[in-house]
């Protein structure tokens, strides 16, 4: 069978029980400088291009036509990833907020076609808590180097024990879905990872093993023969100006050590990406309805 036509579900746990199996075994060199240079390769080959088609996306769904309308989506589009970005170096905490809150909206996506708007965002808050509930000391020094403020313990509070009433609903997702496998399969995976994983792998687990290939098969599925022929084109391009931003952020503007910096270039970065990608989800939904 050809991966292409293996349930991302699949992928998702298999993936999973692999690097799970792995850490086990390469405990100690699964440190959070190596943990971090493999989670931005595998963000890099699997997450950026499921956003980096965006362009295209647009065009298709009639957002621009022309030119001179190419060049002003892409110039506001780029406009956002960099307001966001220097948003969150001056306000930090305020932006963690908003990216969290941004990736339960976004990631609740995953499963629009298999469970109501209510059972997907407890789904897609349980991504956020359960790491929050199982790793909580890691996540304590990951967020403290992504905002550099105490006023982190607020945030973790409130999803940790947000976490005691959502295990009472996932449980009933669970077990009012019993029908649908790759549900199911998506629930375990994702409570087996946060119970073993530190969360840098946790979240490479289902952002580029789930998240991204699921995406980029959806947003695929939209194209026509012709886009399909500038597809690969304008994937590149995105992805090269993307490496290019991390790269100029990076080097310029991000001060900590180079273990703080490579945490932070990921998250604040995918964060500023996410920002506009979602918008224009939600633009395009909007348009459909």
């Amino acid at each position: 069978m050809k991966i292409k036509n293996i349930n991302e579900s699949y992928i998702y746990l298999f993936s999973s029980l692999m690097v799970v199996i792995l850490n086990f075994f390469f405990m100690d060199l699964f440190n959070r400088e190596f943990i971090s240079y493999v989670l931005i390769f595998f963000i890099i080959f699997f997450g950026l291009p499921h956003g980096a088609l965006d362009t295209l996306l647009a065009k298709q769904n009639g957002l621009y036509g022309g030119f001179y309308s190419f060049i002003f989506f892409n110039l506001v589009y780029l406009f956002t990833i960099v307001a966001f970005f220097f948003l969150w170096l001056s306000f930090p905490i305020i932006s963690l907020s908003i990216f969290l809150i941004i990736s339960i909206f976004h990631f609740s996506e995953d499963w629009k076609l298999d469970i109501n708007l209510f059972q997907r965002l407890i789904l897609s808050t349980s991504l956020i808590s359960l790491i929050i509930f199982f790793q909580t000391r890691e996540i304590e020094s990951i967020f403290f180097i992504l905002t550099k403020s105490n006023s982190i313990e607020k945030i973790i509070l409130f999803f940790f024990y947000l976490s005691y009433l959502l295990l009472v609903f996932i449980a009933f997702i669970f077990f009012s879905n019993l029908k649908n496998k790759y549900l199911l399969l998506n629930i375990i995976t994702i409570f087996l990872t946060a119970l073993t994983l530190n969360p840098l792998l946790y979240f490479l687990c289902y952002f580029c093993f789930f998240h991204s290939i699921k995406n980029y098969r959806q947003e695929i599925s939209f194209f026509n023969i012709e886009s399909n022929k500038v597809k690969n084109k304008i994937l590149i391009i995105n992805l090269f100006l993307t490496l290019f931003l991390s790269l100029v952020f990076f080097n310029f503007f991000l001060k900590d050590s180079f273990e703080q910096k490579l945490i932070q270039i990921t998250f604040i970065g995918l964060a500023s990406l996410t920002i506009p990608h979602m918008l224009l989800k939600a633009i395009i939904n909007y348009r459909i309805k």
